[in-house]
Order: C-alpha cells, then structure tokens, then sequence
C-alpha cells in the first residue's frame, strides 16, 4: 500500500457498519437511524430534515430553447464552485439558556468519530525516503472519552459534526453527482438530454486529473467532515487516495467575514444598527413581548440572550430534545408561533447588518473568498470545452466548506438573499458554462454562470439577468468592485479607535446590549402609559388577575403550560449519536 501523505484522513464510524461505502447514501442502516433521529411532526427548514434535503436537487440547465430570435441557445458546463454549510452538529460551547436547560437535553454523545495517520515517512528513522512503505499504516482513532469530562458532559466534541449533519452532506454528495456526473434523477432514471450538464465522464476519482479538483475548508472539525463526506458521496475510490484540503489558521481565514482582521466592518455593523429601521424594530411592541418572555418566562439570562439563546434553541429542537413551555408550539416556518417569534427576533441583529445599505458589510466582508472564488471562473473564459479545461489545468469543481457565516453574506453581498438564516447543510452553486452554438447578442462573452441556492436558481434575481442563464461578465463585472483581499485603507476603522479611547466597547455584543437596555425602557414606557390612560379613563388600576391572564394568552397564544414538552411522543432526551 503506497500512501504519499494521510495527514488528516476523517472517517465517519457507526455502531455496526462503517461508513466507507457512500456509494450508499440511503441504505437501510442510515434510513434506521434517520427514523430514530427525527420523532417530532413538524421541524423548521433550518434542521434540513431527510425531506427538506431530498428537495434540493440541482435542476438541469433547460435553456436549450429557441431564443426571441428563433435562435437555438447550446451550452456545455465548464465549472461548479460549490459553497456549504457544515451539517448539523453540537453546541459550540457550554450553554445554559432557560431555567432547567441542562436537565432537558441530557448528554451529548457521539457515535462519529476521527481516524487519522502521520505522514508516511520513515526518513526520520534513518530509512530511505523512497524505500517501500508497504507494510502498511497505523490509524488512530480520536475518542472524545477520557476523564475527566468533556463540555458536553458525553463523548461529543464542542461543535462537532452529528450523525444527521452526516447524512445531510451525503445528499449534497448525491445531488452534486446526480447533476454533474451521473446524468441521473433523483430517482436515478437516467437523464441522456442532459448532457451539457456533464463535469466528469465517470466518477472514479483515480482516473481524473488531480487538477480537475480544488477542496478549501477552514480549520474546524465540522467543516471539514462535511466536506469530506460530501466528496467521498460524489466520487468512487478503490485504492488508497490522498485529496489535499486547503486551509489556513482559523483566526486568518476568510471563509466568514473578519472583525479581526477588517475592523472598518465594525463600523458598518454600527451604522446598521443606528438606521431608522432597525431601532424601530428593537423599540416595537413585539421585541418587547418577545425580550419580557425570554426574561420573564424563561429566566434567560442576559448573556444567553446575547449570545447563545439561537443555538440553543435549533440545537435542542433540531436534535428531539425538550422543549421548555412557551417555546413548544412550532408548527410551520413563519407561522406566529412563539418558537418561530423568537427565532426571528434574535437573528434579526445578524441578518440585518448583512443587507443594510446595499449590502455594504458582506461585500466588505466577504470580498477575500469572492476573490478566491473569481479567479478560477475568469479562467474559464479562456476556453470553451472541457478539453480546453484541462490542458489549462483549470479544476472543474471546487468545494468551499464553510458556515452560516459563509453563505448568507455571500448571497447577500450579490443582493439575492430572502433574509432567512441559512439551513444546515445548505448549499450555494456557481456554475460557469460555455455557449457552443454560436454568437449570441444575449451572451457577448460567449460565456454563461448559474446561481442555484438549495436547489432554486437565483440567477435571474441579479440586475441585468432575466433568465436562469446569464451572461457570465454580467457577474464578473458586478464583483470587480469587492471581489479582493482585505487591504488597509478599505479596513481602517473610522469609529473604533475614538470608542476605545473613550472606554467604549464595541462589536455586536456591546451594541446588542444597548438595544436590550432600549426595549426595556421601551416596555416600561408602554406600561406606564397604559395604566395612566386606563386610570384617567375608568378610574381603576389594570392589577387584577383577569388583566394578566389576558395579556399572557394574547402574547403567547396559551394562559398555561406544563414545566416541559415531551417532544410529540419522546419518552426521554436521545444520548446518542445527537
């Protein structure tokens, strides 16, 4: 066995069957689990349930139709920058959110674990460097068990890949070898018009150039897990095979937008957060209900609600755990449910920043990974065939694995983002496609791209595009502007420096705080004026028990609640593979 370099080989290991056939996304076994691992009726969109991720295959390109002119419009794919979510996984760090948060969800216990192995050289030993390393090697496996006890209270790492986040990323794997390989449904009926939608002619990743493939992640666990999953789903490998993983130190990546390492993106959070708009949503009547039922019903700290109260929430319920009272009524995504309520209320101080101003932030932000993302698809102007992509050695697909974080600024910087949090496992495509039939007055480039979101184009959402393929300079063009790394006049803060000076915090926890501090004086303003108005008007102060009862019902839609929700039918919290 001749294994040139194995520095970091993840293998996802199960209890009774290993996972290195993902030529099988759906066998029985992972379909158990599934059935285990999802008991309530309904899930938000952000959990990417098996449904929800079965809905997002990539549809072929169905241009190929006669054009206003009566032209014929052909086109070949030439490229795929993929762009994902990590799945679901653990918390991140130890929370504690609601009253009796710890009893509810239990332990955190882990069935995926690591493999890995050294570079294989016995150089160091006084040996050859190029004598024959056959006899094998050794793999250690990374056990997350030893005393005293992990964070999590079980064998899970903080913000480790899960068994569902693990399933996820193998319909990403299926759905992107369906669509560039395969040629397939997703019923795997063979598509023989789609052609043009062909990256690779087979999927023995052996046979392809090693330049025909680009894998960049940053340095966490979940991330690079789920990339690897997803690569491992698309292609088949019989031997020994070593892919490289780019990445770089995690606090000087830029697969997120940096504070760090770009603080003027301070200063246009704070401008966000300063606008009309968002202080009258943090002044509204229902912040205020929502803040006085964190505070009140829950006993959420101020902390938590700062800072950890959204992962909890998806976490615990993405995962069948138990639900505190108040927050056990989800039904459908955007339904008015106190669940839903407070999910919105708490990214919105994330979300926001990111569309403000014309997206300002995530085009600052994000303009390093556009940059890295724009410079293989200017090459594919270069050549109009796949031939041509690879005596140019210009790779075919690329893999970015990366974070909410990733993603929603990404799509917000190009202005085609609903506002939503991005679900796990989501998963962003660029295509690049040449135009094979000929000029065309709608593709002066002779060159086309494709933006499709979770299996929904976008593309026609971009200014100056109308149709699902546009004109690939009409991208290029939009992100010369931003599309660059981080350079010291763009990134100078004009605010932070004088705050500093001052004793001024800032960043998002200090200007969340502020908020939290003005819906509060928000509230005691509304009440102060209700019992005057009530008192001038029938003489009677609003302290009776029908008052209150009312009031609680209209907010939360229930005047009564048990201690906890049972989770539709779970007996007790899951402790494994969750």
């Amino acid at each position: 066995m001749n294994i040139a370099c194995l520095l970091l080989t993840i293998l996802c290991i199960t209890t009774h069957k290993s996972i290195s056939d993902a030529k099988q996304p759906s066998n029985s076994g992972n379909k158990k689990r599934r059935e285990l691992l999802y008991a309530r009726s309904n899930y938000p969109k952000y959990c990417s349930v098996p449904s929800e991720m079965n809905s997002r295959s990539i549809p072929p390109v169905g241009f190929q139709k006669p054009t206003t002119s009566g032209i014929i419009v052909e086109t070949q794919i030439l490229q795929a920058s993929v762009i994902i979510r990590h799945g679901a996984r653990t918390p991140y760090k130890r929370l504690n959110c609601w009253d009796g948060y710890d009893e509810a969800i239990g332990n955190w216990d882990c069935t995926l674990t690591a493999l890995m192995a050294p570079f294989n050289n016995k150089e160091g030993e006084g040996g050859d460097a190029d004598a024959d390393d056959s006899s094998g090697v050794l793999l250690f496996e990374k056990v997350y068990d030893a005393p005293p006890e992990n964070t999590l209270n079980g064998t899970c790492q903080l913000g480790q890949l899960i068994a569902q986040g693990y399933d996820m990323e193998q319909t990403n794997g299926r759905h992107l070898r369906e669509a560039y390989i395969d040629n397939t449904n997703s019923q795997g009926q063979q598509q023989q018009q789609h052609h043009n939608m062909q990256l690779f002619p087979t999927a023995e990743y052996e046979s392809l150039d090693d330049k025909s493939t680009y894998f960049r992640g940053d340095d966490e666990q979940r991330t690079l897990m789920s990339g690897q999953v997803l690569i491992k789903s698309i292609f088949d490998v019989q031997t020994d095979t070593t892919m490289k993983i780019h990445t770089v130190d995690y606090e000087r990546d830029i697969l997120t937008p940096s504070e760090e390492l770009c603080p003027r993106l301070k200063d246009l959070e704070e401008d966000a957060f300063s606008s009309e708009e968002f202080v009258a949503f943090t002044t509204s009547l229902e912040s205020a209900e929502i803040l006085e039922f964190l505070e009140t019903d829950l006993k959420a700290t101020k902390d938590a609600i700062e800072h950890q109260f959204t992962d909890c929430l998806m976490t615990t319920y993405c995962t069948d755990r138990s639900m505190p009272n108040g927050l056990n009524d989800f039904e459908r995504d955007g339904d008015g449910s106190m669940f839903s309520r407070t999910h919105e209320f708490l990214t919105k101080k994330y979300t926001f920043p990111m569309q403000y101003n014309n997206a300002a932030y995530s085009k600052l932000g994000m303009g390093p990974l556009w940059h890295e993302i724009k410079g293989p698809l200017e090459q594919t102007k270069q050549v109009s065939s796949l031939d041509g992509m690879k005596d140019h050695e210009i790779p075919r697909l690329l893999l970015y694995s990366g974070h909410d974080w990733t993603l929603m600024p990404l799509l917000a910087s190009l202005e085609v983002w609903d506002g939503v949090w991005t679900p796990y496992a989501s998963m962003l495509v660029v295509e690049s496609h040449a135009v094979t039939s000929g000029p065309n007055p709608k593709f002066p480039s002779n060159h086309a791209f494709r933006l499709i979101n979770n299996g929904k184009v976008l593309t026609d959402k971009m200014d100056g595009c109308d149709d699902e393929l546009c004109d690939l300079d009409i991208l290029l063009n939009y992100l010369e502007p931003f599309a660059t790394k981080y350079h010291a006049a763009d990134c100078k803060s004009t605010t932070l420096t004088a705050k500093q000076g001052n004793g001024v915090s800032v960043g998002r926890s200090s200007t969340f705080s502020l908020l939290t501090t003005t819906m509060v004086v928000a509230v005691l303003c509304c009440a102060i004026t209700y019992i005057t108005t009530r008192y001038f008007i029938t003489g009677e102060l609003p302290f009776g028990t029908s008052t209150f009862s009312y009031s609680k019902t209209k907010m939360y839609g229930k005047s009564k609640y048990s201690s906890f929700d049972s989770g539709k039918g779970i007996e007790t919290p899951l402790t494994s593979e969750t």
